[in-house]
């Protein structure tokens, strides 16, 4: 007669491997998400780095030659709108520069 005896379970069962690849897909997901908004939060702050910066080369060149150039570059727009003369002779001028994402603008005021 053959004797048989209780063998001891080795490994997981299907349900605790289940459970294991669930939480382990989980934060795989979590991850992704964050590094995915980590990225497009970086994308977008450079093209607001950018935008300011051609904003501020127009405007400095604006001071020096007294005319603001409009003509687009790399995407991006720019626009002055020039406000009204107070009693003090202050120059308002607006400039914006507009990507196709985002958009910025300063307020210049000159005082003759």
């Amino acid at each position: 007669m053959q004797k048989y005896t209780n063998i001891k379970q080795q490994g997981f069962s299907i349900i605790e491997n289940l459970i294991a690849m669930t939480i382990v897909i989980a934060v795989f997901t979590m991850a992704f998400k964050v590094i995915t908004s980590l990225i497009m939060t970086n994308s977008i702050l450079e093209k607001k780095v950018t935008i300011e910066e051609a904003l501020n080369n127009r405007i400095l060149e604006f001071i020096i030659t007294d005319t603001f150039d409009t003509t687009p570059k790399d995407n991006i727009r720019f626009y002055i709108n020039k406000g009204n003369i107070n009693d003090d002779f202050k120059y308002t001028y607006t400039a914006k520069a507009i990507n196709i994402d985002e958009k910025t603008s300063k307020e210049i005021i000159f005082i003759k």
